[in-house]
């Protein structure tokens, strides 16, 4: 979701508009609001009519651009080295996201093996419930453009258990990832 979007999500949700609504309106992808309200949630701000005051709006704008950091900071790590996640796999989609579904989905990495296509999703911190749904999405989206099979790696700091038993369920990998630091001189 471009910032411009996101910005509008908020004000749309501020002003007590569904999930739905907010997608049509914007013509964003469903899960791309469930997003921004689980963000709004994790900082413990109300997801409706009740986050009006400009404080809240500026927090959660500092907490989303903080976790979409991590997110490219996490792309770009496991794309310089997919095989730390893998050996098995290599980078399928030339450096960039790749967009299914006419452009309603946009998986963050898109890797193959001799097994077939790979969609991995990345999470700054612990998954959402709806992480599962959007994994499967990109990879129902992504079998009906190809013939290889396809199947999704979530990749995130935790996992709780209903996203556990849902991903043994729909065949989704979770794997989780712990911060490791490196330091050089500048």
């Amino acid at each position: 979701m471009e910032e411009a979007d996101r910005v509008q999500a908020l004000e749309l949700l501020a002003e007590g508009l569904s999930s739905k609504d907010i997608a049509e309106r914007l013509g964003v992808p469903k899960m791309a609001v469930a997003g921004v309200k689980a963000g709004l949630r994790k900082k413990g701000l109300a997801a409706t009519g009740e986050m009006t005051d400009t404080a809240s709006l500026e927090e959660t704008e500092d907490a989303w651009e903080t976790k979409l950091t991590l997110e490219r900071d996490m792309q770009k790590g496991i794309r310089a080295d997919i095989g730390e996640l893998d050996p098995s796999l290599r980078i399928a989609d030339e450096g960039k996201e790749r967009f299914v579904d006419g452009g309603r989905g946009r998986i963050d990495i898109l890797a193959e093996d001799d097994q077939g296509l790979v969609v991995i999703e990345l999470k700054a911190n612990e998954a959402p419930e709806t992480a599962i749904t959007q994994v499967l999405y990109y990879v129902g989206a992504l079998a009906r453009e190809t013939s290889r099979p396809v199947r999704g790696v979530l990749v995130a700091h935790e996992f709780s258990d209903r996203v556990k038993f849902a991903a043994e369920a729909g065949r989704v990998r979770l794997v989780k990832y712990e911060h490791r630091f490196s330091f050089s001189e500048a």
